[in-house]
This record gives structure tokens, sequence and C-alpha cells, in this order.
């Protein structure tokens, strides 16, 4: 796999319409963006193929690479780095920048569930922090599912000891509510989520006329059929405000009918004029992001659809996994950092009268795996290693 930087240019009409790098449109080929708002700049990209357009800053021929100073100097003077560039390989480059960003630049990668930190590109795993270090909510870290190993009570008497009583619970309870109050983020999750929507209506009627919870981010929806479906000739996506989404958040839709003027889909993290979303027709598939307004595409795909498959888009930390019932389609997973919070909803793009749909909407939030304490609370003398 070859890398390069590769500036960011606008390109094609109607629904080929958006942001991306050169080289972009190879078989095969993966890219970060690094562009900063709304400004589209530099990405990182990887090409099965070498490319020589002389647009491209060949950065390595191979992950594994070692990095000229000459690399160094190209890579820092093309995305004003100003930090030393320490990296050595080129894994080790893109690491750097995703983890090290220069201020007011992009936003550096975000630690999934597990509190692992991953980049992805071309559907490839670049690199991960499970070697060193871990990102987790600061201090020592230890699941509640696991207190049973870790605690002592400060006595001679250890927990499963207080376990096999009932008195055992009161402590875990205790601290679990603790946890909870010190950490908002896990409040959503005594919500209404996960929302399921039918789109039983009137056909015409706007989604947001349909439930005024929905927000148009891009773009319109209206229903069709007991469905819905993209009403703007341009990238569409909306939110569901009626309850607070996490950060790590899904939208899973069920295909309705695949026509030839729309293509139908669904969208994360939605929060003002930004958001994330994927969308298809038949033979014709895409995943993009819109930042304030910007519209840059992330991936395409030839992946084929029928009425009843499911896709899912999923956004964990700086990870977006977009799947047909189930299996990966494009280069997924993604890397991307540039929208961090919002609400799910549905995707699509262009209007007309051969409409492609979604039946059936599900927007939720990802499971937490397990609830994390800080060594810093003040029952966290109760916890050993």
């Amino acid at each position: 796999m070859n890398f390069y930087l590769s500036p960011m240019v606008f390109s094609g009409t109607g629904v080929n319409a958006a942001w991306r790098p050169v080289g972009i449109g190879q078989a095969g080929a993966g890219c970060i963006d690094l562009s900063v708002g709304g400004t589209p700049s530099w990405a990182l990209l990887a090409l099965p193929l070498h490319d020589p357009d002389p647009k491209l800053k060949r950065i390595g021929a191979d992950a594994l690479d070692t990095l000229s100073p000459a690399v160094k100097k190209l890579a820092a003077n093309a995305v004003s780095y100003t930090d030393a560039i320490t990296a050595t390989t080129v894994k080790g480059l893109v690491a750097q920048l995703l983890t090290q960003p220069p201020i007011g630049k992009w936003q550096p990668v975000r630690p999934l569930r597990s509190g692992l930190s991953e980049i992805w590109i071309a559907g490839q795993q670049l690199w991960n922090n499970a070697g060193g270090g871990t990102l987790g909510m600061g201090g020592l870290t230890v699941g509640v599912d696991q207190l049973i190993h870790r605690a002592d009570f400060n006595s001679r008497q250890t927990f499963r000891d207080y376990w096999m009583d009932w008195v055992g619970y009161l402590p875990l309870c205790a601290v679990a509510v603790l946890a909870a109050w010190e950490h908002p983020e896990y409040w959503p999750l005594l919500g209404v989520l996960p929302k399921t929507d039918p789109f039983t209506g009137s056909d015409g009627t706007a989604l947001t006329t349909y439930d005024a919870n929905y927000v148009n981010i891009a773009g319109t929806f209206v229903l069709a059929g007991n469905a819905v479906s993209s009403n703007t000739g341009s990238n569409c996506l909306a939110a569901w405000n009626g309850d607070a989404f996490n950060d790590n958040q899904y939208a899973s839709g069920t295909m309705g009918a695949l026509g030839t003027n729309t293509y139908t889909g669904v969208c994360t993290r939605g929060s003002g004029t930004s958001g994330y979303h994927t969308w298809a027709q038949n033979g014709d598939t895409r995943f993009r992001k819109t930042v304030s307004g910007t519209t840059t595409e992330l991936g395409s795909s030839a992946t084929a659809w029928a009425a009843n498959d499911v896709m899912r888009l999923e956004s964990e930390g700086s990870t977006h996994r977009t799947t047909k019932n189930g299996t990966a389609y494009g280069a997924s997973p993604y890397t991307d950092t540039a929208v961090t919070g919002g609400s799910a909803g549905p995707g699509g793009f262009g209007n007309g009268a051969s409409k492609s749909t979604i039946t059936t909407l599900e927007l939720g939030n990802l499971p937490i795996p397990s609830l994390m304490l800080r060594a810093a609370h003040p029952m966290a003398h109760m916890l050993v290693r």
C-alpha cells in the first residue's frame, strides 16, 4: 500500500459533487481527512498502486518504510506541522499526525468504548495503542464487573466474602451510583433510546411535521409509502433530538423501495450543519461527512442493495463502521475526527418521483462494555490492582 499526503479538491456534479482527495478514485483506495472545520485542505491517502500525479506528496510505499529527513520535512510543511516529527516509519508518522495534531488543526483520534485507540485506512488497521499506555477516563481504571477480584475494604475480609451476603451488594451499588454521577455520558442510557420509527403517515408529509423531534441538518425529507425519503437535490441528513445520544451511537435503516431519483440511508452525529452519512441506490453507495455545511466524500463502493436489506452506520470514537446486513462495505471501518457529537437520523440524496426509501429506522447508543471508575474517586481506597 502506497501512502501520500493529498490535497482536497472539489469535483463532480450532482450526486458526485463533493470534496475528495486527489487520487481517491483508484479501486481499493482509502483516505483520512485532515481538513480543519469546513475548510478542506489535505488528506492522508492510501493507494494499492503508485500514482505519479505531481499533486500527491508520497511519504512511503509501505507502512513500515523508514522516513527520510526529506520526507519528514515534506510532511511537516504540507500540513503546517510545527512540532518535531519523531516518528521513524510511515505508520509512526500517521500515528503522530492523528494523535498529536497541531494546535488549532484537526481533532486527535478518540478512543473506542474499550479505551483503545485505532487508526484505519483503506479497510486496514494501520495503528493502535494496545502496546503502550491506556486511554481511559484518567488515573487508574477498573471495571465494576471486575470488583469481585479487586476489592478488600481495608480489612481481613475480602469482597468475595461480602458477595456471599446481601450486605455485599450495598458497597457495589454505592460505587456504581457515585461513578455514574461523575460521568454524565452514561445518563442517556436511562432515556427512551433506542428509537424505532416505522414512518406511518400520509405521503408527502414533511419529516419535521410528522415528528417535530426531527431536525434537518442538510436538505429535507418526506414520507412516501409509509417510509422516509430525501426530498432535496443534494445531500440530505436529519437528526432525531427526542432524547440525548452518547457520542458513540448508531443508525440502522431497513431498505424499502430502490428508485432511480433518490438515494437513501442513515446519519450519525447530526448537529447544526454537520454529521456523518451513508446512503445508496442499487449498486452505488457513499460514505460522507458534512462539516459546517461542507461535504467531503470519505468512501464509495458498488455495493448492491435490495428491499429489506439493513444499512447500519456506527460512530465510535474516531472509528466509523458501515455495514450491509452485518457485513462491512466500502473501506469500512473509516477513521475521521471532524464531528464528535450529535444525534442519529436518516440520510439520503436527491428528490424526484422514483424514490429510494427507508421503511424502518432504529437509532441508539452503542453499548458501554463496563462502567469505569477513577482511582481518584473518594471510594477508590476500596480498589486495588
